[in-house]
């Protein structure tokens, strides 16, 4: 399922209501139509945006530029120095949601992970979830290979059955529906800082 849809049809089932949706090419950084429709209707109270943290950014600066004061949501991607040096003082107030994987961990798996990024990958200066999930995908492809499956039904069958993998990212298990089962917080950026409001919401 598409991620938008997902939102839509949960926050619907939840109660909520989407008065406005639309979407823009990757890397138009031109968002005034998409703006000035959400200034004009008085009646939404939240902004989700679903797009690459410096998209995300760039959009939060503009908006706050404009004048609009809607708490603005979004997710993973936001979580990035990147996002705060593009929106600077434009990012306080914004809320999203995030693994709990920790990229300033002690864990041995972590610091080795990040020293071989930042030796193999000159210039390389970020560590982030999506890289370690990108590392825990590969070595849960890599397991269920070592263990006898090779097409893809048969390792689609492993997953469905396995026992939680203990990953970088944490343990990872798949629902029913081959979705990861992905423990969250929630983050507030609060003075230019990334801080969390809320422990594991999942």
């Amino acid at each position: 399922m598409a991620f938008n849809k997902a939102i839509s049809e949960k926050f619907n089932e939840l109660g909520g209501k989407i008065l406005y949706e639309d979407s823009y090419q990757p890397d138009n950084e031109n968002y005034e139509v998409i703006l000035n429709k959400i200034q004009a209707d008085k009646n939404i109270d939240v902004i989700f945006i679903m797009c690459f943290g410096p998209e995300s950014a760039n959009f939060v600066k503009r908006a706050k530029e404009k004048g609009i004061n809607q708490q603005i949501m979004t997710y993973e991607a936001f979580h990035a120095p990147q996002v705060l040096d593009i929106a600077k003082n434009a990012a306080n107030g914004v809320i999203f949601v995030s693994p709990s994987f920790d990229a300033d961990s002690d864990d041995p798996r972590t610091t080795s992970l990040k020293k071989v990024l930042f030796e193999e990958y000159n210039g390389q200066r970020e560590y982030n979830y999506f890289i370690a999930a990108h590392y825990d995908a590969t070595a849960l492809l890599l397991k269920a290979i070592s263990e006898g499956n090779r097409t893809s039904q048969q390792i689609k069958a492993y997953f469905d059955t396995m026992s939680p993998f203990d990953g970088i990212t944490g343990s990872i298990a798949f629902t029913e529906k081959g979705s990861a089962i992905v423990p969250l917080v929630v983050y507030e950026v609060r003075d230019g800082k990334f801080v969390i409001i809320k422990n594991e919401v999942l």
